[in-house]
């Protein structure tokens, strides 16, 4: 019964037409009250290690798998410059520079952070590669989150 009640809840909360940093809160929330998804434990390990921000700093991130993704707005609400790269368009408004690519063939340079949230998993063949390519989008310093389930 409680598997049919959740169920029920996320259809309709995703035919719910919000979008941005609100829908971002409310499926956030909603997966953690409710436990019918990891991946609000996977938001927030990632949230853990982003600084916060003063309003006069600017930290860089490149989301990697994003197109089916809400994380880039909370990225976005929280002062971050986010750039997104994936192989499928992004659903909504993106918040930042998108790029539709693959990051087994392409990086993005000098990022402050590259986040990869349950992506990984999903890349078949050239994981090296995608893995490689993320470290190069990193400045000297920089950090590389990344999760898988």
């Amino acid at each position: 019964m409680k598997v049919f009640l959740t169920n029920t809840l996320a259809k309709w909360l995703k035919s719910i037409k919000v979008f941005g940093a609100f829908r971002f809160k409310m499926f956030y929330w909603f997966y953690r009250i409710s436990g019918w998804h990891i991946r609000h434990r996977e938001w927030d390990f990632v949230l853990d290690y982003l600084p916060p921000l003063a309003k006069w700093q600017t930290v860089t991130v490149l989301d990697v798998g994003c197109s089916r993704n809400l994380f880039c707005h909370e990225l976005a609400r929280r002062g971050y410059q986010v750039s997104g790269i994936d192989l499928e368009p992004y659903q909504d408004k993106f918040p930042g520079d998108f790029m539709l690519a693959d990051i087994r063939q392409t990086w993005l340079c000098e990022r402050d952070f590259v986040t990869c949230i349950s992506v990984l998993e999903h890349i078949e063949t050239g994981k090296e590669k995608a893995l490689e390519n993320m470290i190069k989008s990193l400045k000297i310093g920089g950090r590389l989150l990344l999760t898988i389930p």
